[in-house]
C-alpha cells in the first residue's frame, strides 16, 4: 500500500434513528480501527428521535470516534453539510462519505486514501466510487428493488454525464472540505449527492472514479434506508439533465 497521510481526510458516517445497528457499527469502526490507528471517524447524528445518542455515549471510547449531533433540519444533504463544516473546523481537507449499513465496507475507505494522498490534479474535488466498472454491475447480494433502480439510474445518468463519472448517483464518495464549504446547496436529502457533482462541474471542477463494490453480503442490515419517492427521483434527474446542459454548453 502506498503511504497514506491519514491527517489530510476523516470518513464521516450519517446516523438517522440506527438503534438496530448502532452496536454492530460501532463495533465493525473499532475492529477497523485496531488495525488501522491512524484513520479518523465522524459519526453525524440527524436529528435520531430513537435511543441512538444514548448508546453511542455507552459504546464510543475510541478518542479516533467523533460524535456530533446536527440541529438543522433532518436529512441526509443537511446532516452531511453539517459534517462537513465540522470537518473543516478540524482542519481536514477531504471528508469520505459512507453509508452506515456498511455495504461498502470500511477496508474500501482505505483505497480512497491511497487515492487521496497520490492525487496531484486540484481540479478534483469529488472522488466517487464507481460501481459499474464491469460489463455487470459489480453488486453482492443486493435486494432486486435495488438493483433495477440502481441500473436504470446509471444507465440515464451514463446517456447524460457519462462524460463526468460512471457512477454519478453513487453516495460512496470523497468530497474535498475547502471545495464545498465555498458553494451553497440546497437539496436536504439523498439527491444531494448528484447536486454536489452538478455544482462541480458547472465550475470547472472534476470527479475522480475508482472502481468498487456494493456488498449486501457483508452490510450490517440488510434493507436500504435509501428512499425511492418519485420526487427524489425528479431531484436526482433534474441534476442529471443540468449536467448534461452543461456538457452541451462546454461542447
Amino acid at each position: 500500500m502506498k503511504n497514506i497521510s491519514t491527517a489530510s481526510f476523516v470518513t464521516i458516517i450519517p446516523l438517522h434513528n440506527e438503534s438496530k445497528i448502532i452496536v454492530k457499527l460501532c463495533h465493525s469502526i473499532e475492529n477497523f480501527l485496531n488495525e488501522n490507528p491512524e484513520f479518523k471517524f465522524i459519526l453525524a447524528l440527524d436529528n435520531c428521535t430513537d435511543d441512538t445518542e444514548m448508546q453511542l455515549n455507552k459504546i464510543v471510547k475510541n478518542e479516533n470516534i467523533l460524535m456530533i449531533k446536527s440541529d438543522l433540519q433532518a436529512g441526509y444533504g443537511n446532516v452531511i453539510r453539517f459534517a462537513y463544516n465540522k470537518t473543516y473546523e478540524l482542519g481536514y481537507q477531504w471528508g469520505i462519505v459512507i453509508d452506515s449499513d456498511l455495504s461498502n465496507p470500511l477496508r474500501e475507505v482505505k483505497k480512497i486514501g491511497e487515492i487521496i494522498s497520490s492525487n496531484t490534479d486540484t481540479k478534483v474535488v469529488i472522488i466517487k466510487g464507481n460501481r459499474f466498472h464491469r460489463i455487470r454491475a459489480d453488486f453482492v447480494d443486493v435486494p432486486l428493488k435495488r438493483v433495477i433502480f440502481s441500473q436504470t439510474a446509471n444507465i440515464f445518468a451514463k446517456i447524460f454525464a457519462g462524460k463526468y463519472s460512471q457512477d454519478l448517483t453513487n453516495g460512496f464518495r470523497a468530497v474535498n472540505i475547502s471545495w464545498v464549504n465555498k458553494y451553497r446547496f440546497n437539496e436536504s436529502g439523498f439527491s444531494s449527492i448528484v447536486e454536489e457533482a452538478c455544482v462541480a462541474i458547472a465550475n470547472g471542477y472534476r470527479i475522480l472514479d475508482f472502481n468498487t463494490t456494493l456488498r449486501y453480503d457483508e452490510a450490517i442490515r440488510t434493507e436500504s434506508s435509501f428512499s425511492f419517492k418519485p420526487k427524489l427521483l425528479l431531484n436526482y434527474s433534474k441534476y442529471i439533465f443540468k449536467i448534461w446542459l452543461l456538457m452541451i454548453k462546454h461542447k
